[in-house]
């Protein structure tokens, strides 16, 4: 079973002899953060927290000026605004040695080459996302200009690293994807573009899941996605035998793939869900049969990193309780189910919405650490 929670605060040293996997999630964006052994932070996307003063933070600059290590790269997964909003100041403050994004090799657009070209080419309707995405380029071409390095492009089978630990990114694939890069769907079609990684360190494996859909958010009938889970996991089945796991697209019953959340002899894996809350989706749902409930179908214990308002500061949530309480009129909270109105979220500290995971090279879960705002939920 997994370890005990302790507060994040108790967390004051990293131990080289450990990787180290923090995600935060607010409920209103996503940001990753693992401390490689021998390597230093590899960061993957980005958002901001609004904290008491009004001000937004970066949470990844938190945690590398609490924990202070080289910055061995910074990584954008796919443009979408809840996970590219702040990756431009991510790459001016933190200076990373690397820059990676989803694409392929020239003549292959990789993801930069494929927005640049979009935002270009016509006007966005949404200008907040595209002064977002746009910002995110314009840092990446800068810090090529400034470091004279290129961007890495992800695509299946890439390695980052291999030595001591193994970082090997196992989606997009480049043949299915390159339509989307070459066309002008890559904002719409964005999540089919996500960057998987798989993170590999003795006998202990991480599935950073990225955000691929498994199949198109069609209730009726499942239609499958040629780039997404279906080829990831027909490709490499063993993502499914991990010790962690940043489940993909917040819980999103279009994410789940059976293969890759399958149950375990001995249930000891940390699964993270980061929520989300943008006025049209409310993830993870706590409906039947969705959301935690499919969870919980394999793993007794999913780590959250966003507690609802109604009780700030609480370990534990099993699910039929919390259903009962977000479904009270007067709750304002990210996890709801589909289609109510919500209040804006308050403000937090810059590592409230955060759980961290610290693992040894054998496979296990050595301790656990949670922000004031994430809790456990449970049956």
């Amino acid at each position: 079973m997994l370890p005990p929670s302790e507060p994040l605060d108790a967390l004051t040293r990293l131990d080289p002899r450990r990787l180290y996997v923090f995600a935060v999630g607010p409920a209103r964006g996503e940001a990753l953060a693992v401390r490689l052994p021998d390597v230093g932070w590899l960061l993957v996307d980005c958002c901001r927290v609004k904290v008491a003063d009004g001000s937004e933070v970066l949470p990844q600059e938190a945690l590398v000026a609490r924990f202070p290590g080289p910055v061995a790269g910074a990584l954008l997964t796919h443009p979408h605004h809840d996970h590219v909003d702040g990756f431009a100041d991510l790459i001016d403050r933190l200076r990373p040695e690397r820059v990676m994004v989803s694409g392929g090799e020239p003549p292959v657009r990789h993801l930069v080459d494929a927005v640049e070209a979009v935002l270009a080419a016509a006007a966005s309707r949404d200008r907040q996302v595209a002064a977002q995405v746009q910002a995110a380029a314009n840092a990446i071409r800068q810090w090529e200009a400034r470091t004279q390095r290129t961007v890495t492009p992800l695509r299946t089978g890439t390695s980052l690293w291999t030595t001591p630990v193994s970082v090997v990114c196992r989606a997009p694939d480049t043949t299915v994807a390159r339509p989307l890069l070459q066309g002008s769907d890559v904002a719409k079609r964005a999540n089919e573009l996500s960057a998987v990684l798989e993170i590999a360190w003795g006998d202990t494996r991480v599935v950073l899941g990225g955000d691929p859909p498994r199949i198109e958010t069609n209730r009726q009938r499942e239609i499958p996605i040629p780039s997404g889970w279906e080829l990831v996991m027909q490709q490499r089945p063993e993502l499914g035998e991990h010790a962690g796991l940043k489940v993909p697209h917040h819980a999103s019953w279009a994410a789940m793939h059976l293969s890759l959340m399958r149950p375990a002899p001995a249930p000891r894996r940390a699964w993270v869900v980061t929520p989300l809350h943008n006025g049209r989706n409310h993830l993870p749902s706590l409906d039947t049969n969705d959301g935690l409930d499919l969870l919980h179908l394999a793993e007794p214990c999913v780590m959250v990193t966003r507690e609802p308002r109604v009780a700030a500061g609480r370990a534990v949530w099993p699910l039929p309780e919390l259903r009962k309480t977000v479904r009270e009129p007067a709750a304002a909270n990210p996890l709801v189910a589909r289609g109510k109105v919500l209040t804006p979220n308050a403000p937090l500290a810059p590592l409230d919405a955060t759980w961290a995971v610290a693992l040894d090279d054998v496979g296990c879960i050595v301790a656990r650490y949670r922000g004031a705002a994430a809790f456990d939920a449970v049956p």
